[in-house]
């Protein structure tokens, strides 16, 4: 028998329940702690939320990554914003024939950090601009 994810928010699930597409939510305003409660649970039951169409600044980001956990700055963290340094810059672009961003960071599937006492809980991404297919 097969369980269900029993919560209040709309999640559209996909690819056999392993990832969930949270709908009608945006991440730039606050959100309620009943919110929070219903997405951490809804992150244990699938292990994936997507919300398309968000708009957060790094302040903004790290507000919303610390409601899970403990924020991580990484050791490899030369392309970060000074003001939030857990925010990490991944990118392919270049400006003035240099990245900039952490160029070639998430190529391959990976876990980072996995040889820290206390290894991170999730890893959250913002896109800001991406390819319609493909990971590069």
């Amino acid at each position: 028998m097969r369980a269900t994810l029993d919560t209040s928010l709309k999640i559209e699930l996909h690819t056999d329940n392993f990832v969930g597409e949270v709908q009608n939510i945006n991440l730039s305003e606050s959100l309620s702690n009943d919110t929070y409660d219903e997405l951490k649970k809804a992150f244990g039951f699938l292990g994936v939320l997507v919300f398309r169409n968000q708009n957060l600044a790094p302040p903004q980001f790290s507000e919303f990554s610390s409601n899970f956990g403990p924020l991580h700055t990484h050791h490899l963290a030369e392309k970060t914003f000074p003001e939030n340094p857990e925010v990490r810059v991944i990118s392919n672009v270049k400006k003035n024939g240099k990245y900039i961003g952490q160029y070639r960071a998430g190529h391959y599937w990976h876990t980072d950090l996995i040889y820290l006492k206390q290894v991170g809980h999730a890893t959250i991404l913002h896109g800001i601009k991406c390819p319609p297919v493909g990971a590069d």
